[in-house]
């Protein structure tokens, strides 16, 4: 089957919620485009968004990056790179995605939404300094726990005495 038929099923299949055909049917049209052409950069974002519809972030994320390795004047490609770097927690790396689209198309309204999306996300996590990634519990929580146990248990005991 042609690349060209293959997108337009997957388009159907992503229009109608399904998915994981998307997906799979992007992915051939990947395998019958040649290496050098253009529209390969379309069915990379394409998938991309098919694959964060799916669950798939890091599916995503790789695929968004190939769209922008592509073709880097698809705009698409930066919306695609940016929303799926933002769903893995890379708030980063997904603020610069949503600039550069937007230097490239200053007028684009989803990367204008996408970037003060991004930057509120941005400084929301940069306000909260009690809040701890890796424990996915505040900072300030744990110390009182480790902290305060060993103090209340003394003020029990000198209270009694």
């Amino acid at each position: 089957m042609a690349a060209l038929e293959l997108k337009s099923k997957a388009d159907a299949a992503f229009r109608g919620g399904d998915n994981l055909l998307a997906v799979a049917l992007y992915a051939e049209a990947l395998d019958a485009t040649s290496a050098d052409d253009v529209s390969r950069a379309t069915l990379y974002a394409n998938r991309s968004f098919a694959s964060l519809r799916c669950g798939d972030v890091a599916g995503a994320v790789r695929d968004a990056v190939s769209a922008l390795a592509t073709d880097a004047t698809y705009v698409k490609a930066y919306y695609r790179a940016g929303a799926s770097l933002q769903a893995a927690g890379w708030s980063d790396l997904s603020l610069q995605s949503f600039e550069l689209g937007v230097q490239r198309a200053p007028g684009n309204k989803e990367l204008v939404n996408g970037l003060e999306q991004a930057r509120l996300l941005r400084s929301l996590a940069v306000r909260s300094p009690g809040f701890s990634r890796s424990s996915l519990l505040p900072a300030r929580s744990r110390r009182a726990r480790w902290h305060r146990a060993p103090w209340r248990a003394r003020r029990v005991r000198n209270s009694r005495a």
